[in-house]
């Protein structure tokens, strides 16, 4: 398999100790590996050793990403919001495995499986907030120890459901 990574930045300052990001990333692969089961595709009923899987390298892939974030940064508390808009399309999400976890419907025919991923996160925000406590300036080293240098942290995280593509086995 090969896999193109690519992406650009460009980050401004926006005033008041905040800094805004725009950018791009995506990626591109070619020749991943899948399992395919040549009983499916091809009748040798009464093969000696039962099923028959095969690896082909015909499956690809590709993400491509909007990112956007503000961060305000001050003396003790450092703020930021990161904003994500993006769509990752493949044909085998769940590796080469031979088994229900390739959910491919239609094995014989794979230009057909291209589609969204099984991971694909159309919009995601993670927001966080950092508190660093200031420091107390004592002779005691044990105290100053055990009082300075703690953190608040909080992070929160939205993103949008992952599709969903109902597979029957039988």
């Amino acid at each position: 398999p090969s896999s193109d990574l690519y992406s650009l930045e460009v980050q401004t300052d926006l005033g008041f100790k905040v800094t805004g990001t725009v950018g791009y990333s995506g990626s591109s692969g070619r020749h991943y590996a899948r399992l395919v089961d040549q009983d499916f595709l091809y009748t040798t009923s009464g093969a000696p050793f039962g099923d028959f899987f095969r690896a082909q390298t015909d499956s690809v892939q590709n993400y491509n990403a909007f990112n956007a974030q503000l961060r305000r940064s001050g003396r003790y508390l450092t703020l930021s919001a990161v904003y994500t808009y993006a769509k990752s399309l493949d044909q085998l999400s769940n590796g080469d495995g031979a088994d229900s976890n390739a959910n491919q419907t239609n094995p014989a025919n794979n230009a057909s499986e291209y589609g969204p991923s099984d991971y694909n996160l159309k919009h995601r925000v993670v927001a966080t907030v950092l508190y660093q406590t200031p420091s107390l300036h004592t002779d005691n080293a044990l105290i100053a120890a055990v009082v300075n240098g703690w953190q608040i942290n909080g992070t929160y995280t939205y993103h949008t459901g992952f599709p969903w593509t109902p597979v029957t086995g039988n």
